[in-house]
């Protein structure tokens, strides 16, 4: 199995993920903020670079029970039901709703692999249950990591490196780029003590300095949750 891993999603355009399988990670926090709504019951999640027509989108789908959800720069945007907390949504907030959502960098990353093959988001709270189904499909995949404002960001890769790290467990034959190889040797290096690891970064450190120390004990706790979501005709639903 080959593998691939980008740094970020500036990295690459949407002709670069055509016709590959891609798993799109934001661990801090897009992706889990993903997972976890579909978790909780999320019917299904509209991901929407664009601010405004997030919000028109929102407007026009009023009467189907839609939520927006987003930020900017960490922080809620105005005039929306949620931030990007994926604390804030829990089941009696989110069951049976479309969550329309748009982020800084998440749903970036999202839209540049929308031409995927198959298109998976990942992160830590998911990576057995994304691994297993990864390794049940059986082909080479890219990790597109979405960094922050284009530049690398440490969760990411380190979620990276789990995936890679749970799928040498089950002796599957590994090809890795240079940046896989980098990824699996953090993932090692930090797997007893995630939080402690990324301590200093700077995608960590902004979101401690915003109070979202519960976030990101959340966001690096691996496994809790099987919800595997797929991006499929413009909408992430449940695999």
């Amino acid at each position: 199995m080959k593998i691939e891993v980008y740094a970020s999603n500036t990295h690459v355009s949407k002709k670069d993920m055509d016709g590959k399988v891609v798993v799109a990670v934001d661990t801090l926090r897009a992706a889990t903020t993903i997972i976890t709504a579909l978790h909780n019951g999320c019917a299904q999640i509209i991901p929407v670079e664009d601010v405004e027509k997030a919000m028109e989108l929102a407007a026009n789908m009023q009467l189907n029970n839609a939520v927006l959800g987003g930020e900017r720069n960490a922080k809620k945007l105005p005039g929306f039901d949620f931030g990007n907390s994926p604390l804030e949504y829990v089941p009696e907030a989110i069951a049976d709703k479309t969550l329309i959502l748009s982020t800084t960098n998440g749903t970036a990353t999202i839209a540049r692999a929308a031409d995927a093959k198959r298109l998976y988001i990942g992160a830590l709270i998911n990576a057995t249950a994304l691994v297993e189904e990864l390794v049940r499909l059986g082909e080479d995949f890219t990790i597109l990591c979405s960094g922050t404002h284009g530049k690398f960001s440490t969760d990411d890769i380190l979620t990276a490196g789990c995936f890679i790290h749970l799928i040498r467990q089950r002796k599957v034959p590994l090809e890795l780029d240079d940046l896989g190889r980098v990824a699996e040797d953090l993932y090692n290096r930090a797997k007893k003590g995630v939080p402690k690891a990324l301590q200093g970064s700077a995608h960590f450190e902004r979101l401690m300095s915003l109070g979202l120390a519960q976030d990101l004990d959340y966001c690096l706790t691996q496994d809790i949750t099987d919800v595997v979501p797929v991006f499929r005709d413009g909408r992430i639903v449940l695999q």
